[in-house]
C-alpha cells in the first residue's frame, strides 16, 4: 500500500463517516487518523446495559477512565497485577479485542513483540464481557492427550454448560 492509496483511504472514509452519522470527527485527514486519534466505536462503555449498544466513543478520556476502573475490577476478583498504560494504541487493541470476543465464535491471533500487552488487554477484554480466560500451562510432562483432554474438558464447558470462555495461547 502506498501512501497515496493511504490518503486516498482515509480521506474516503472520513467522507463517508461525516456523510452517513452526519458528524464530523475531525477538519483533516492528519487530526482523524493519525496519533490513534481516528474514531472509536465500542460497547465498553454500556457493558453493564442489559443490551449494550455499539456507539460512537466521544470521549476518549472517559473511555479510559473505564478501563482504569476495569482494570481495579479485575485485580480485586483475581490474584494478578495488572499495570497498563492506556496509549492510543492500546485503547484501539483494547475496544477491537472486546468487539471480536463479544460475538459468537469471535476468534482472533495477536501477533506482536513480547511484553507489548496483548495476553494482558486479552485477559482485561474477557474479564469486561464475564468470560472465563484459560490458558495452559505447559510443563515438561505435559502430553498430547493431556491437551485433547484439557481442551475436552473446556469445551464440555463451553458447548454444555454455555460458560463463555476465552482460550488463551502463548508460544512462550
Amino acid at each position: 500500500m502506498t501512501e497515496k492509496d493511504k490518503i486516498f483511504f482515509r480521506t474516503q472514509t472520513l467522507d463517508i463517516l461525516n456523510q452517513k452519522f452526519k458528524a464530523s470527527w475531525a477538519t483533516s485527514i492528519e487530526e482523524a487518523f493519525e496519533g490513534g486519534n481516528g474514531p472509536i466505536f465500542s460497547t465498553i462503555l454500556k457493558l453493564d446495559d442489559d443490551k449494550p449498544t455499539y456507539d460512537l466513543i466521544e470521549n476518549r478520556g472517559k473511555l479510559v477512565r473505564v478501563l482504569g476502573d476495569k482494570i481495579i475490577d479485575y485485580q480485586f476478583s483475581t490474584s494478578t497485577n495488572m499495570n497498563l498504560v492506556f496509549f492510543a494504541d492500546a485503547v484501539n487493541y483494547v475496544c477491537a479485542i472486546t468487539r471480536i470476543l463479544s460475538h459468537p465464535k469471535g476468534n482472533s491471533m495477536l501477533i506482536g513483540v513480547s511484553g507489548s500487552g496483548k495476553q494482558s488487554l486479552t485477559r482485561l477484554a474477557t474479564f469486561m464481557l464475564e468470560q472465563q480466560c484459560f490458558q495452559l500451562q505447559l510443563t515438561k510432562n505435559f502430553k498430547p492427550a493431556d491437551f485433547r483432554e484439557t481442551l475436552r474438558l473446556r469445551m464440555l464447558q463451553a458447548g454444555c454448560e454455555n460458560k463463555k470462555s476465552t482460550f488463551l495461547l502463548s508460544d512462550t
